[in-house]
């Protein structure tokens, strides 16, 4: 009988294209659209030079294309760059969400690891439109399950960006390099030595955010060709002694909940963000935008900027001041900087969040403006913004819904993800607008499509 490891195993390695329906197709190219477009916009992102510089001076065989760059690379690390350009702006959509029986379960990034990689080896194997697809589908699945059985919250050391990407990585690279069953479950059992990443990152407002999904793609790539050419891993990697679980999650985990719906139910619907930044921000920039639509408000003359918070939120990274000589990652984190940017500048852009625009004295100036209260709202995600001006007089703005725009259940319409496309391929200024148009008609034809490599020679200049 077959554990239910070897189940999940079976799942990515068997499933057909055809079992995919109309919706999880769709949402599946809306991946593709908006991971493409953030892996763009991020290539010159804050700190990715430092390690392209070092993938450079390394050299190797040329494999796979780092976006934009154009540089040919050994897989695992083109897998790398691409997954760190595209979490550069934390613009990238997040989930996969969970329906049926695991309603309400959010196991965060996947994406961020398991498209840029699919690509990568997509072009690597030369694989079609449809084999990138269902690579897509059913590594994200992968990831997302495994995630289920330990839940997210920020009460344990190990973001799941770092740790349960890296199985969904493997699992979409045995699929199109075509490995069997004990490949994989060996490839598991290596990756369980490789796999790490905390949340310490956010509070810190440091580069290391976007590494751990990185190297979980890059991880997860090594780890099945070591499994290809014969290495061994943990016989049981996920539920055994010293294994993923007991050795990653807190306790109690749920297992029961890994294959609930397995090959019915396909994880692929996904949070799409309007805005850059911690998609926790997007709640209070949206509060900003209805109070500018109601009055003219001139940023000098704000006094004080009040944020309204479930009390459990006043001790998370979102609530740590904004000041002078923090970083451009600080600022994709923290809310006191969301709110003054989206006071002075009318918006929440792309441009808002690289390392000039945070140093701005003015917007520095407004984020000592900010403080956080606690409120009576029941739900976390609930928000309350009060601009009290110089002149007595003040504004406020209430979230009472604990999904913003972009979740699943309010989620961008075609025309808004057109636009986040479009915003991040300006943004970036590098790729001709009639190669980013080709790609997006590629995406949204992706079943036509008879080598991924074409899709990629179009993102390079």
């Amino acid at each position: 009988m077959a554990t239910e490891t070897q189940k999940l195993i079976h799942n990515v390695l068997d499933t057909r294209y055809e079992a995919f329906n109309k919706e999880v197709l769709r949402d599946a190219k809306r991946q593709l659209i908006d991971l493409i477009g953030v892996m763009v916009s991020g290539s010159n992102g804050p700190g990715n030079s430092a390690l392209f510089d070092l993938v450079r001076q390394w050299g190797g065989k040329g494999e796979a294309t780092v976006l934009v760059h154009g540089d040919k690379v050994p897989l695992p690390h083109a897998a790398m760059m691409n997954s760190l350009q595209g979490r550069s702006y934390d613009f990238e959509c997040t989930g996969p969400d969970a329906f049926g029986q695991n309603e309400g379960m959010f196991p965060g990034h996947v994406q961020s690891s398991t498209v840029p990689a699919a690509l990568s080896v997509a072009e690597y194997v030369g694989a079609s439109g449809k084999d990138l697809i269902s690579a897509v589908i059913l590594g994200g699945d992968m990831a997302a399950r495994i995630a289920f059985v330990e839940g997210l919250g920020f009460d344990h050391p190990f973001d799941p960006v770092g740790t349960v990407n890296a199985f969904g990585v493997a699992g979409l690279t045995a699929r199109l390099m075509g490995l069997n069953e004990n490949q994989v479950m060996n490839s598991f059992g290596i990756l369980t030595t490789q796999v790490a990443g905390g949340f310490r990152s956010l509070w810190d407002g440091v580069m290391t955010f976007k590494l751990y999904g990185a190297m979980a793609a890059r991880n997860g790539i090594i780890a099945t060709l070591m499994a290809k050419n014969g290495y061994t891993g943990l016989k049981d990697p996920l539920f055994g002694p010293q294994g993923y679980f007991e050795c990653y999650c807190p306790k109690p985990y749920h297992p029961e909940v890994m294959n609930r719906d397995l090959g019915k139910e396909f994880y692929v619907k996904s949070r799409h963000k309007k805005y850059p930044s911690c998609q926790g921000n997007h709640n209070i920039i949206d509060c900003g935008l209805d109070i500018l639509k109601e009055h003219d408000i001139n940023a000098d003359d704000i006094k004080e900027i009040i944020i309204g918070v479930h009390p459990m939120q006043l001790n998370s990274y979102g609530a740590i001041p904004f000041k002078k000589g923090d970083s451009q990652q600080a600022a994709l984190f923290y809310q006191g900087y969301s709110a003054a940017n989206v006071l002075l500048r009318k918006g929440a852009r792309l441009e808002h969040y690289t390392e000039e625009a945070v140093k701005d004295p003015k917007v520095i100036a407004l984020c000592g403006k900010v403080k956080h209260i606690p409120t009576t709202q029941k739900d976390p995600m609930m928000v309350e913004l009060i601009v009290k001006m110089k002149d007595g007089k003040e504004y406020s703005a209430a979230f009472n819904h604990p999904q913003s725009r972009g979740f699943p259940k309010f989620p961008l319409t075609r025309e808004e993800l057109t636009e986040k496309y479009w915003h991040n391929f300006d943004f970036c200024g590098r790729i001709p607008r009639k190669n980013a148009e080709k790609v997006f008609d590629m995406i949204n034809n992706l079943e036509k499509v008879d080598n991924v490599s074409e899709i990629i020679k179009l993102l390079v200049p």
